[in-house]
C-alpha cells in the first residue's frame, strides 16, 4: 500500500544539539510526499522548504572559547541586514589585535554563508593595511563556510534565502529527500 500528501507542515521551537548549538525555531513545509507502508518501504518527499532561525546569543555560545589559527574571542552581533564579527587577530608577533567587521552575508553557491567582502567596515585597535584587511576577512567567511557548509549534509539541499534582522538570522533553504529504512539480514 501507498500513502500519498498533498502537504504537510512542521513548526519546532527550540532545538537542541547537545551543548553544541540551539535553534530557536524551524519551519518546514513539504509537498509532494509519498510512504510506502511495505517492509522496507521509502519515504519520499518531493518539496521540503525549510527556514531556520537562530538568535545572537545562541551562536556566540557555539562560538566561545573556540580559537581558531589567528582568531579568538569571536562574538557575533546581528543588525538590520548586517552582521557584525567582534574578535580578536594574533598576528606574528604574538599581539592581540582586537577588531570588529560589519558586512552584509550572503549566500555563497547555495551551500555556505559568507560575508560580502565589497561591503565590509573594519574597526580595530590600531590602524590596519588593506592586506591585513583582506587576510581577515578570508579568514571569518574561511571559517563561517567551516561552521555551516551544507553541501557535507547526507542529502542535497539549496540555501535559498538570508535575513538578518536584530537579534537574530533566518536561514532558507530547499530539498528533495528520500529515505529508505535500512534492513539488516538476519541469518
Amino acid at each position: 500500500m501507498s500513502i500519498q500528501v498533498d502537504s504537510a507542515a512542521l513548526t519546532a521551537r527550540r532545538i537542541r544539539f547537545g551543548d553544541l548549538f540551539t535553534l530557536e525555531e524551524a519551519r518546514l513545509q513539504a509537498e509532494d510526499i509519498s510512504l510506502s507502508a511495505a517492509p522496507g518501504g521509502a519515504i519520499r518527499i518531493g518539496s521540503l522548504t525549510g527556514t531556520l532561525v537562530a538568535t545572537e546569543s545562541a551562536v556566540n555560545h557555539a562560538l566561545h572559547g573556540r580559537a581558531e589559527d589567528s582568531l579568538s574571542d569571536l562574538r557575533a552581533a546581528f543588525l538590520t541586514g548586517r552582521m557584525r564579527i567582534e574578535g580578536r587577530y594574533r598576528g606574528p608577533l604574538g599581539l592581540p589585535i582586537p577588531f570588529a567587521f560589519t558586512s552584509v552575508p550572503e549566500i555563497e553557491g547555495g551551500a555556505r554563508i559568507r560575508l560580502d567582502p565589497r561591503k565590509l567596515s573594519v574597526v580595530a585597535g590600531v590602524p590596519v593595511p588593506g592586506a591585513l584587511l583582506e587576510f581577515l576577512g578570508e579568514r571569518i567567511n574561511a571559517r563561517l563556510a567551516r561552521a555551516l557548509d551544507v553541501s557535507r549534509l547526507p542529502f542535497a539541499v539549496r540555501l535559498t534565502d538570508l535575513k538578518v534582522e536584530t537579534g537574530r538570522i533566518l536561514l532558507s533553504g530547499t530539498a528533495t529527500l528520500e529515505v529508505s529504512p535500512r534492513t539488516s539480514d538476519s541469518a
